[in-house]
């Protein structure tokens, strides 16, 4: 992260939209393995937060993702999930539940969503 000005940038960016600094080194820390993911992550992080996700579960979804095979590029797909999810009446602690359960053994978005929905 620290070779890329864009990832600065983007650092900048979550610092001065109120995000505390230990929670930004955290996510950079999510981050670390995947760096070229690191806008795509930190934007679903801030997606799911706004949603009303409690931080520390955003913060295990994301590292679960960044710990899967699923390239960044799809990452708003989690949130299409939680949104169809909760109109099938689904808790947002059950959503999360069944995409940690279905991530480190999914190659896609669309089986991501099959499997959580199901």
């Amino acid at each position: 992260l620290l070779a890329d000005p864009a990832s600065w940038a983007r650092t900048a960016n979550l610092l001065a939209g109120a995000l505390p600094a230990a929670e930004v080194r955290r996510l950079a820390g999510f981050c670390a393995k995947r760096p070229a993911d690191y806008r795509q992550a930190t934007s679903l992080y801030l997606s799911l937060v706004e949603w009303g996700l409690d931080r520390g579960k955003a913060q295990e979804l994301l590292g679960a993702l960044l710990d899967s095979r699923l390239p960044g590029e799809s990452f708003p797909g989690v949130m299409e999930i939680l949104v169809e999810g909760r109109r099938q009446r689904l808790a947002p602690e059950e959503l999360v539940r069944r995409l940690l359960l279905h991530l480190p053994d999914t190659v896609s978005m669309e089986e991501l969503k099959r499997r959580t929905l199901r």
